[in-house]
């Protein structure tokens, strides 16, 4: 009688994979008695593999504490009833662990009941072995391949205080580099995790991160668990804006600046949570992001899209942006497809220096990173405000940067530079005449997406 359980193909450990077939094989072959006795050894040794596994991997004291207490080699030969410490096992698991559900644990029992007939001379009237029905076997190797053995090793209680002493310890590993992190995480926690587990740690780690900040471990860790959140909430199976919107009344967050400016970070990079939020959260929010530039500058999730967040930032006067900003903003709008519309934000705010310092400093941080992604008319637009502005025209740096910018230019579009339609920009004349060197570096942005606020 032949059976085929796609399920089994998600069974986690790859050695209860390969015992669960000798439970396959007695079932086709009609060996109903074997098939149940071994399917509850089985499932017994799942559990045992996972509580292992919690010891090595997450040091858990609870699951360490249940293979202590059990001595489960020496009981077996020890006992006179080889199988007398099974029961209890079972139920330690069940009361102090998250491993086995209420349906795992009556299915689980009612499997013992079925081995205890298949393994001992459990006769009928007529000293007739009793045996399981088919029916009887086929619904028990379904719950258990289901309800334990597909299941990762769910975390013994404590998960998110395992996590967070994690992240403590190797924020300094990790804090500056999100893709380590994110491999990190997803390996050692969140791919381990059943769906409803990944929405209670998304939050608890969302109130950590945005409602406590009186509590001095959050202060102290607030970046570090922020970017576990975000590796969570990338996770494809978990649906953030549902989860926030089903519960908006406990996704809040505290009138604090450190947690406001978090949250509007969180946001830039999952805008759909944005609407999600309830209605008194989003004005709280707003309010913020009207009084603080650098939010501002981040706040896309309440524009239709980039573009419009563009228009938006041209209507506002913004003082300093700081390298990092630019290049995360750089990041977003290039993944997107939209740096020109970043780039003709840059040139405006180039444009409206009102200090050689400060076109200075504006043009080291917003306008030399992206030379190499102007288009002609970008160019010829920066030249015609550089031309403009005698903040610009005038500074001491203004002769480097223009040869500079000429000759980028010239190099990407072969075009030679006509000087006269610009009188005030002073330049190295000699780079009309090419050849000049091409392999000129220019500084690479940093990848660090930690911003300054």
């Amino acid at each position: 009688m032949p059976i085929f359980l796609p399920e089994s193909d998600d069974i986690y450990f790859e050695k209860t994979k390969e015992y669960f077939k000798e439970v396959i094989s007695s079932y086709a072959n009609g060996n109903f008695r074997s098939a149940n006795v071994m399917l509850y050894s089985v499932a017994i040794c799942d559990i045992l593999f996972k509580l292992q596994e919690l010891k090595d991997m997450y040091n858990d004291a609870i699951a360490t504490e249940i293979l202590a207490s059990y001595k489960v080699n020496s009981e077996q030969k020890s006992s006179k009833s080889k199988s007398a410490w099974e029961k209890d096992f079972v139920d330690s698991v069940y009361k102090k662990t998250e491993l086995l559900n209420s349906e795992a644990y009556v299915h689980l029992n009612h499997l013992y009941d079925d081995r205890n007939f298949s393994a001992h001379p459990a006769l009928n009237d007529n000293y007739e072995l009793i045996s399981p029905s088919q029916e009887t076997t086929i619904a028990n190797i379904k719950n258990i391949l289901t309800e334990i053995l597909i299941k990762p090793p769910i975390f013994v209680t404590k998960i998110v205080e395992t996590l967070l002493q994690d992240l403590a310890e190797k924020k300094l590993v990790f804090g500056k580099n999100t893709d380590e992190l994110s491999i990190y995480l997803n390996n050692k926690y969140y791919s381990r995790m059943p769906i409803s587990m990944k929405i209670s740690t998304f939050r608890s780690l969302w109130k950590l991160c945005f409602k406590l900040p009186e509590d001095d471990d959050c202060n102290r860790n607030r970046l570090i668990n922020r970017k576990a959140l975000q590796v969570l909430s990338n996770n494809s199976d978990l649906n953030i804006e549902s989860i926030i919107r089903n519960e908006n009344q406990f996704y809040t967050v505290a009138v604090d600046e450190s947690c406001e400016r978090h949250l509007i970070i969180f946001l830039s990079k999952f805008p759909q949570a944005y609407s999600a939020l309830a209605r008194v959260v989003i004005v709280q929010i707003d309010t913020f992001i009207d009084e603080n530039y650098e939010a501002k500058l981040i706040s896309w999730f309440k524009s239709e899209d980039l573009s419009a967040h563009i228009d938006y930032l041209l209507l506002e006067d913004f003082d300093t942006i700081y390298s990092q900003e630019v290049n995360y903003l750089k990041r977003v709008f290039e993944e997107n497809g939209c740096l020109n519309r970043l780039i003709d934000f840059f040139i405006e705010y180039f444009y409206d220096s009102g200090s050689y310092d400060v076109a200075n400093d504006r043009y080291e941080v917003a306008i030399k990173p992206f030379l190499d992604d102007f288009s002609k008319e970008q160019f010829e637009l920066l030249f015609d405000h550089m031309n403009s502005n005698d903040q610009i025209f005038n500074r001491n740096a203004a002769y480097m940067t223009n040869t500079a910018i000429i000759r980028k230019y010239i190099e990407k579009f072969g075009l030679v530079y006509d000087s006269d339609n610009y009188t005030c920009l002073r330049f190295d004349k000699d780079i009309l005449s090419p050849p000049f060197d091409e392999n000129e570096e220019f500084e690479e942005i940093d990848d660090d997406d930690d911003l300054p606020f």
